[in-house]
């Protein structure tokens, strides 16, 4: 696959490779970008968004409602140290959406992650967890809002066999639980029945610190995948993926990391249709002066539809982001993103493409910000969202006018 988004985050990546640094998975992070709370270092933080106007909050092609709205996030990461060897790293988000008009729509998003990590010289292990509470309207299926359940277990073991190299060896139980309580209560198939799942998968990361601070990762898996309902017992399926990628510290000009690789899922059902394809995700922040500030975001993965017809989706996105600051307060930013979802039919007669484009302009204020990420920062932003398909009935366009704000890191 020639995409341009891989090539140039590739190219960017090589150039300013000799600039950052990454911790150790046996060391606990830099504690100075922690405040003190006790025997819990905290990095907090909490933001206010879209407080605005959304034309379109069901995200129908119908009948298409306004209403004022407005989404309060606060976060908090934090680490616990035991004694001189173990440590205890967490992330915890809540995402609150409120309606003026429509407050039967609130709700709420939480997202929660833990890691626990023994040392012991040059190799450790550890335990982690995942505990996500979500209501949000999946990607393939807008006029869906339904509630997903992610819960995960994992252990692993850390290798240090040289002072630029890291292994872990890992294995992993998640799973995943759907439920629409808006569905016609006497539909014979529900989105449970299409989507709960669990996923077994042994991992394998390496990591391998080049050109200065910046490392050379690779990721492998190997995995299987169980529908919890006999209905969709025909997507059961085996899974194996290898993804090599780049890691940049942050003190640098650049910031964040890319993947890039490939997947296969095959369908146990030998009706069904398998992936196998290039997949990759960026994330990458650039500061090449003091008032530019440049974001590359861009993922091309697989995931699993609630339509009848496809097991899979395949979803590919790219969004950039500018911000140039007229002064050291008031800046402009603008930004745009074009995505494709792709839905390849079992039976050839359901082939179904979406092009998603999204724009928006923003004036923004930022009254303090340091070199630990510590912020204060307001803005406005307009955006425009479209969805054009192959199929009439998803096609869907929002207008969003909105304030933001942003308080610690």
């Amino acid at each position: 696959m020639s995409q341009p988004w891989i090539l140039s985050a590739l190219v960017a990546a090589l150039w300013c490779a000799p600039c950052f640094a990454q911790e150790s998975a046996l060391e606990p992070p830099d504690l100075g970008r922690y405040l003190r709370w006790g025997p819990l270092r905290a990095r907090p933080g909490f933001a206010i968004s879209n407080v605005g106007y959304d034309d379109n909050i069901f995200a129908s092609n119908a009948s298409e409602v306004g209403d004022y709205t407005a989404t309060l996030s606060p976060k908090l990461d934090g680490l616990v140290l035991f004694g001189d060897r173990a440590f205890l790293t967490f992330a915890e988000k809540l995402e609150h959406t409120l309606y003026l008009d429509h407050s039967d729509q609130n709700f709420t998003n939480q997202r929660g992650a833990a890691r626990v990590t023994f040392p012991l010289h040059r190799t450790g292990f550890y335990v982690d967890g995942l505990y996500n509470r979500l209501k949000e309207r999946p990607v393939d299926q807008q006029d869906i809002r339904a509630d997903r359940d992610e819960d995960g277990l994992g252990v692993g073991l850390i290798l240090v066999p040289g002072w630029r190299t890291e292994i872990e060896i890992g294995r992993s139980y998640k799973t995943w639980s759907y439920f629409d309580e808006d569905a016609d209560p006497d539909a014979l198939v529900t989105i449970g029945d299409r989507l709960d799942r669990s996923e077994d998968r042994n991992t394998l990361e390496v990591r391998y610190r080049i050109l200065g601070r910046t490392r050379l990762t690779m990721d492998a898996h190997v995995g299987t995948i169980e529908f919890d309902s006999a209905i969709s017992s025909g997507r059961d399926s085996q899974e194996w993926g290898v993804i090599p990628g780049l890691d940049f510290g942050e003190g640098g000009p650049l910031s964040g990391s890319v993947r890039v690789g490939w997947t296969e899922i095959d369908a146990d059902h030998p009706t069904q249709t398998d992936f196998d394809d290039v997949v990759g995700r960026a994330e990458l922040a650039y500061r090449p002066r003091s008032r530019i500030r440049l974001r590359l975001d861009a993922l091309r993965e697989p995931g699993f539809t609630v339509a009848t017809d496809s097991i899979f989706y395949l979803d590919t996105r790219v969004r950039m982001r500018a911000v140039y600051y007229l002064t050291r307060i008031v800046g402009i930013e603008s930004g745009g993103s074009r995505g494709k979802l792709e839905f390849p039919g079992a039976s050839g007669a359901f082939e179904r493409e979406d092009d998603i484009d999204t724009y928006e302009v923003g004036v923004r204020f930022r009254l303090a910000e340091n070199s630990l990420g510590r912020r204060v920062e307001y803005s406005l932003r307009l955006q425009r969202y479209r969805r054009d398909s192959t199929d009439d009935l998803q096609d869907r366009s929002r207008t969003v006018f909105g304030l933001n704000a942003v308080v610690g890191f």
